[in-house]
């Protein structure tokens, strides 16, 4: 294990690197090396649950800006309903794609900042005036992990009763 402010000073830096950059070369690199990081660190291989994640990371802004936006020239589909019509363009859809590749990079980056950094050692090293900042971040790094962990926890509880999920339908037992 690193010093934590070894961890910090990559996580910045992937993590402004995946925001600053539009190009998918260097966006798959930084993905993975977010999967090599967290995979050799802690001994955890990605799982299809993550995997399905990054895909639907990559496919909702790919399909909402091909649905709604209008930029472009290369017209793949134009519909002649007033409503629902205009030009679809390849740009929209492959723009919407490098969004998608860039929440995903940068999510797994904050996964393995947080799979390798406790809170407690993030509020240790953050300066006094960013104190409710570091709060936040230490908040947010517990939630999202325990969360998770507590939707599979009721989604076994239920499998184990006898429960098998339908559809959409039955998700609101196992989030109840």
């Amino acid at each position: 294990s690193l010093n934590p402010v070894t961890w910090m000073i990559w996580a910045v830096s992937a993590g402004c690197m995946a925001l600053l950059t539009r190009n998918p070369y260097y966006l798959l690199l930084i993905g993975a090396a977010g999967v090599t990081v967290r995979w050799r660190a802690t001994g955890q291989r990605p799982s299809a649950g993550t995997l399905g994640l990054f895909v639907g990371l990559m496919v909702f802004p790919t399909l909402l800006n091909f649905l709604f936006s209008r930029a472009g020239s290369t017209v793949i589909l134009e519909m002649p309903v007033r409503w629902i019509g205009g030009p679809y363009t390849l740009e929209a859809l492959l723009f919407g794609a490098l969004a998608g590749l860039q929440l995903a990079s940068l999510l797994q980056v904050m996964m393995t900042f947080s799979a390798l950094l406790s809170p407690t050692d993030l509020l240790r090293r953050i300066p006094a005036g960013l104190a409710p900042a570091g709060i936040t971040a230490s908040i947010a790094m517990n939630f999202a992990p325990q969360a998770r962990r507590s939707f599979d926890g009721g989604r076994e509880a239920q499998q184990v009763r006898g429960h098998s999920p339908r559809g959409l339908c039955d998700l609101r037992s196992i989030v109840t």
